[in-house]
C-alpha cells in the first residue's frame, strides 16, 4: 500500500460493520476483503498510536519486572530500578 494512500470507507453499513468487529460484537471471518484491509488499517492505526505513547520500561518496573534491550552495537543491558544500565553477560 502506497505511504500517503488513505482508506476510505463512503459506505455506512461497512462503517457500522467495522465499528461492530473494532469493538469484537462481528466475527472478523464475516468480513469482505476490502473491510479487512480497513480493519486492519484501523487497528494499525491504533497500535502505533499507543505504542508512541507508551514507555514500556516504565510499564514493566511497575509491575515489579526488570526491563532488558539489546543496544545499538547488539549487547544485552538490565534496566535497573535505580536508573543504571548493567550489561548482561550471555554464556
Amino acid at each position: 500500500m502506497a505511504k500517503n494512500k488513505k482508506l476510505e470507507n463512503p459506505c455506512p453499513v461497512t462503517d457500522r460493520r467495522l465499528r461492530r468487529a473494532l469493538r469484537g460484537k462481528l466475527a472478523l471471518s464475516t468480513l469482505s476483503d476490502d473491510e479487512g484491509k480497513l480493519f486492519n488499517a484501523a487497528i494499525g492505526g491504533a497500535v502505533r498510536s499507543r505504542l508512541a505513547g507508551c514507555n514500556y520500561g516504565d510499564v514493566l518496573a511497575a509491575r515489579g519486572m526488570t526491563p532488558i534491550a539489546l543496544t545499538d552495537d547488539g549487547r544485552l543491558v538490565e534496566y535497573r530500578p535505580d536508573g543504571t544500565i548493567q550489561p548482561i553477560s550471555v554464556h
